[in-house]
């Protein structure tokens, strides 16, 4: 059977044989649309047994069987398929039924012959129904399809594939409104609405961020969506001094982090797995990428496994000295470390000393100010010099990674009414990629920035 239907570029890996299938995103992106439609069409060409399945289902029009019937129709299938009341059946044998799981959570050990289950709104489905799932859906094959917006970190579907290591012979793909190429114009009305009327909200309902920050946001997402070729937006060139820094990992799942900047342009952001390494190969990676990109220093995190850089880097130079090559500088960086410039006042009426709890807090904040400023210039038109803002390169930054980590962080104050920061918070991954841009303009110097 031929069947042509026209879908987005993301939507390829709906087709992927992979056993666990994991869209997330904002609103906007047509995962469910999407999935809908690749059931539709793999339902015609095959015989298939779909359970769709949601935690919350009071009544069959809470399913997504009115999306399916959508699909149907739109993809030109309505003679191969019988829609009843509470089940969809296809010519060929294909079964679409539409179950919910709170009423009923031990009806999934009856789910043994199913091909696919396709889980919608999958960020409410609690822990007790995905232990039943996952070793219940076991014919040769099948596979479990999760649709969702998230909602906290610790909810089981977050925690098991997004915010953690998904299990083997699994795809995790974030899907927003601006991947979907039928985005209509209603849509968009909808989310410039939010974004000018709900700025605190958009970051959730239209990036797919979580919603579980308990703090108060260290850097807000729209500034960093602002910040985003910044330096094309307001007609300025990277100019001045190239540095790096270098965030780094253990052997374990944490990655390496390595941004560099030309004077306050981010240029690029690299990152790598350390697993199966050590520091001395993270030191030699970031020191061939500072070659390659001409940066003659970076600074590295000295706090904890990042001590052992420093040694790591004199023999390299020691090897570089004999081959003619110049020394490549690292500096270290602590982020437990005092605050620099301890009785000037970062922050108008508050001495550094009394204001920040660490270098670590007066570094993001110092971070935080940039992005303020830059999100004030590119939006309100307000007046700053460059060496005031920063920009983030599209071409060699992945920015919507980048963009969900620096907006990640929260801040607080200790019991000495301080500020401290919670860079992740709600047990989230930890930001390397964020990290590394916030070592990148910690301040070094003083006056670096104002309230």
């Amino acid at each position: 059977m031929i069947i042509r239907v026209k879908t987005a570029e993301w939507a390829k890996c709906l087709w992927e044989p992979v056993r666990y299938l994991v869209l997330h995103g904002g609103r906007g992106g047509g995962k469910t649309t999407e999935t809908a439609q690749m059931y539709a069409v793999d339902g015609a060409r095959r015989k298939r047994n779909v359970i769709c399945a949601r935690q919350f289902q009071n009544s069959i029009k809470d399913s997504v069987k009115p999306e399916i019937e959508a699909a149907i129709e739109r993809c030109g299938l309505s003679k191969h398929y019988r829609i009843l009341e509470d089940e969809i059946i296809g010519a060929n044998g294909t079964v679409f039924r539409f179950k919910g799981l709170d009423r009923n959570i031990f009806s999934i050990k009856g789910w043994a012959d199913v091909d696919d289950v396709w889980v919608e709104e999958a960020n409410t489905l609690k822990g007790a129904a995905l232990e039943l799932l996952l070793p219940t859906i076991r014919k040769p094959g099948s596979r479990i399809v999760f649709t969702l917006n998230r909602h906290k970190r610790s909810d089981p579907v977050d925690k098991m594939f997004i915010g953690g290591t998904p299990p083997p012979n699994s795809i995790v793909r974030a899907v927003q409104w601006s991947d979907n190429p039928f985005f209509t114009d209603e849509l968009e009305a909808e989310r410039q609405r939010c974004l000018a009327n709900d700025p605190e909200r958009y970051a959730h309902i239209w990036g797919g961020e979580p919603d579980d920050v308990d703090g108060k946001s260290v850097i807000n997402y729209l500034w960093v969506q602002a910040a985003i070729d910044a330096h094309l937006k307001l007609g300025f060139e990277p100019t001045g001094k190239k540095t790096a820094a270098l965030d780094v990992a253990d052997e374990g799942e944490d990655t390496s982090a390595l941004a560099v900047k030309h004077g306050v342009v981010v240029t690029s952001i690299s990152e790598w797995s350390g697993k199966g390494s050590d520091t001395f190969a993270t030191a030699q990676r970031a020191v061939n990428e500072c070659d390659g990109l001409g940066v003659p220093e970076f600074r590295y995190d000295a706090d904890g496994i990042g001590a052992f850089v420093k040694g790591d880097v004199r023999i390299i130079n020691e090897a570089r000295a004999k081959e003619g090559k110049p020394p490549l500088v690292a500096n270290p960086w602590r982020g437990s470390g005092a605050v620099l410039n301890p009785e000037k006042s970062d922050v108008e009426g508050r001495k550094n000393k009394d204001y920040f709890r660490n270098a670590k807090a007066q570094a993001w904040w110092s971070l935080r100010v940039r992005f303020r400023n830059t999100y004030r210039a590119v939006v309100e038109g307000a007046k700053f010099a460059p060496e005031d803002l920063i920009s983030i390169s599209s071409q060699g930054c992945d920015v919507h990674k980048v963009a969900s980590e620096l907006s990640q962080a929260t801040y607080d104050e200790d019991m000495a009414g301080k500020i401290i920061v919670d860079k992740s918070p709600n047990g989230s991954m930890s930001p390397n990629l964020a990290d590394s841009v916030m070592m990148l303009f910690a301040p070094v110097k003083t006056g670096f920035f104002r309230m």
